[in-house]
């Protein structure tokens, strides 16, 4: 069982791996253990979790400075500068490097750092301004990084891609006040998808495309339908995204199998949905973590469309899930995966 948290942040991810295993009688058990001795941990807005090719979990996560832990080995400090590591976002290539994007309290910047373990090239790649908020980074096959994140001092979504090595900018969605809770997805074709809050209107919006060539949408409204969204995409390049419903206090799931969207609620609630975050597994089953504020816990939904299942770890793959426990004042990693997390 999972135990129950009054203050979470979510971040979640999913390894499949582990469906070359017979699951004929496999029992999801459910393991939670702290990352590391506290650090201020107070970002609520990240994806700060991935895997890579060996299955292990990697969590970036700070405020004061940028960290990041990987399951079997010590945390380390991968910008030391202060201020650094709020809407950390992480992704991981085909060769095994990090990609991470994060925030500068200091002067308000959006900076990358990218490597291996105990190997960290850091910079920064949008500033003046307010500009680096609510980032979430993904990378195409050809390696290059994608980050999606919120231009505060102008209101705008924009686009950071680094194709050549030097970061080309753009502004995806002109506002006013659009791109808060921005999640990126680069599908099997590497087209980008982007779900994020239109604050002006409180409504959810989806733009897709390459650099330079955007399509941007209105998935749900009216109402404020949109904030905590986060976007994955299926084999068949069907974009699902899960986000929190404020009117009702509801999770909620759209997707657009025929290029139109269709809206679901997943969790009723009340005050059910917050930091939701979603992947896709081989099969195209949908898996959602995402928080109860009326009771502090952390749920999960599995499934696909109209049959949904709550609070149950399904066995058709394992869930890796990063928050934060505001009681403990931690970052903690659970995981229905056997494996140890050795804190520092």
């Amino acid at each position: 069982m999972y135990r129950k948290k009054t203050m979470i942040t979510i971040i979640y991810s999913m390894s499949f791996a582990a469906l070359l295993i017979p699951m004929t009688l496999w029992a999801a058990i459910w393991s939670v253990e702290e990352v590391e001795a506290p650090h201020n941990f107070s970002d609520f807005y990240s994806r700060s979790i991935a895997l890579d090719g060996d299955g292990n979990a990697h969590i970036v996560y700070g405020e004061n400075h940028l960290y990041h832990a990987v399951a079997g080995g010590q945390p380390e400090m991968v910008d030391p500068a202060d201020g650094m590591g709020r809407y950390a976002s992480v992704a991981i290539d085909t060769n095994g490097a990090l990609h991470v994007s994060y925030f500068d309290d200091t002067f308000n910047d959006l900076r990358y750092a990218t490597g291996t373990s105990g190997n960290w090239t850091v910079e920064t790649v949008d500033s003046p301004g307010d500009v680096g908020r609510y980032s979430s980074i993904a990378v195409d096959s050809n390696g290059v990084a994608h980050i999606a994140y919120y231009d505060a001092s102008n209101g705008v979504l924009k686009h950071a891609s680094n194709p050549s090595g030097d970061w080309v900018i753009e502004t995806v969605d002109a506002g006013p006040s659009v791109g808060r809770y921005a999640c990126i997805a680069v599908d099997g074709s590497d087209k980008l998808h982007i779900s994020y809050y239109d604050a002006a209107n409180g409504d959810l919006k989806y733009a897709t495309g390459t650099s330079g060539n955007w399509t941007v949408e209105t998935v749900d409204s009216p109402g404020n339908v949109g904030r905590y969204s986060s976007i994955a995409v299926d084999p068949n390049g069907v974009a699902h995204i899960a986000y929190y419903e404020a009117s009702n206090g509801a999770l909620k799931h759209a997707s657009n199998p025929s290029g139109d969207w269709v809206i679901e609620t997943v969790d009723a609630g009340p005050s059910m949905g917050r930091y939701a975050c979603i992947a896709v597994d081989g099969s195209g089953k949908q898996h959602i973590s995402y928080y109860d504020a009326a009771n502090g816990d952390l749920k999960y939904a599995t499934g696909n469309w109209g049959n949904w299942t709550l609070k149950t770890v399904d066995s058709d793959g394992h869930a890796h899930i990063s928050y934060y426990d505001a009681t403990n004042v931690s970052p903690r990693y659970a995981s229905n995966v056997s494996g140890d997390w050795i804190p520092q």
